[in-house]
């Protein structure tokens, strides 16, 4: 049967994709927030939440560390890498595993492996969210599972908290070039290659310019999440879309309209705060350099010390001289008034004896 008018209509046309639930657009160079809604809604994230594993992984972990594979680990849901228990993964590889292609058992992995347990990593991953000045995240499960295998239930967190994470997770050198690498290939501790394609379009399929990557996820319960960033003419923007029909249309409008704002924009006049993550590499830097601060201040005053003792060794070895000069001198002194009392008792007897003639 033939369809005409607004019936044809609606049977060719579909409805628009659903808005975010939450939704935040920052400045990252000034941290001013230039558009948001429901910014402080507590959401589950999904994988997004993977930006939090692996900055406490960099905080915590050496770049030479082994990442052991428990059987929590190797049980993980899709999506995996295919880690199996007992192996040994190098660091920058479960990295790259975690954020390009948002590998749940590479996340587990790493949780375990900077904490101890998954138990520690929350008490570690909610430390670390409130030294970060983020407000609203509840950190359970490193992956961003939020059903039945899930770690407690799952995270949550709003779109102001993760923009946090992104800001810096973008001050970290090696893990913005992770998240910004669209194809990474490795060796594996089974002797296998792995290839590894960025999950996120706007580096692949849908380039944006500029794009500089971060963290797809989706979820039944969370939807499908979205921390993007991008920089032209050294600006650089983030832009969180959580819920949303679309997230590389939601994310991409966000960030068009930001960089068509002038720079002094001032937005809604609140900043998220600076970036406060501290990696493992930079703390053993700082450690050793106040170490050998420590030890230049231990050499001049030893330094110093021993110049005083020289000094004070050759002080003491003058007094001596100088005492015995002042012993040979009063001896020499005393023996010249008896010489000349002698003199003058002579000289008188004389005197006495010639008048007495």
């Amino acid at each position: 049967f033939p369809i005409s008018g607004a019936s044809a209509q609606s049977a060719t046309t579909a409805p628009p994709p659903a808005p975010p639930r939450a939704s935040i657009l920052v400045d990252i160079g000034s941290g001013l927030i230039l558009e948001g809604r429901n910014i402080h809604t507590r959401l589950p994230p999904a994988s997004t939440v993977k930006l939090m594993t692996a900055l406490v992984a960099i905080e915590k972990l050496s770049p030479e560390a082994l990442i052991g594979v428990s059987a929590l680990t190797a049980g993980r849901p899709a999506m995996r890498v295919g880690m199996k228990e007992g192996e040994q993964w190098r660091l920058a590889d479960a990295l790259r595993s975690m954020l390009m292609v948002s590998a749940n058992d590479a996340a587990y992995a790493l949780a375990e492996a900077a904490a101890g347990s998954l138990e520690q990593y929350a008490t570690q991953a909610q430390a670390a969210a409130a030294r970060y000045g983020m407000r609203d995240s509840l950190l359970t499960d490193p992956a961003g599972l939020d059903d039945s295998t899930s770690f407690k239930g799952g995270s949550r967190m709003s779109a102001y908290d993760l923009a946090i994470a992104a800001r810096n997770v973008l001050s970290v050198r090696e893990l913005a070039e992770i998240a910004a690498t669209r194809e990474y290939r490795f060796v594996g501790p089974d002797g296998a290659e792995h290839t590894l394609t960025n999950h996120n379009k706007l580096l692949t399929t849908h380039p944006y310019t500029g794009a500089l990557g971060l963290k797809t996820g989706r979820t039944s319960r969370a939807g499908s999440t979205f921390v993007a960033a991008a920089r032209r003419d050294g600006r650089t923007l983030v832009a969180v879309v959580l819920g949303a029909g679309d997230i590389y249309g939601a994310a991409t409008a966000l960030l068009d309209k930001g960089f068509s704002m002038p720079r002094d924009a001032r937005g809604t006049g609140e900043r998220i705060p600076a970036p406060k993550v501290v990696s493992f590499q930079t703390a053993a830097a700082r450690a050793a350099a106040a170490a050998a601060r420590q030890r230049e201040a231990a050499r001049i005053e030893r330094t110093a010390a021993s110049d005083a003792g020289g000094f004070g060794a050759w002080l003491g070895a003058f007094g001596k001289v100088a005492l015995v000069a002042l012993v040979v001198a009063v001896v020499l002194r005393r023996r010249a008034v008896v010489r000349r009392r002698r003199r003058r008792r002579a000289r008188a007897r004389a005197m006495w004896e010639a008048r007495r003639r």
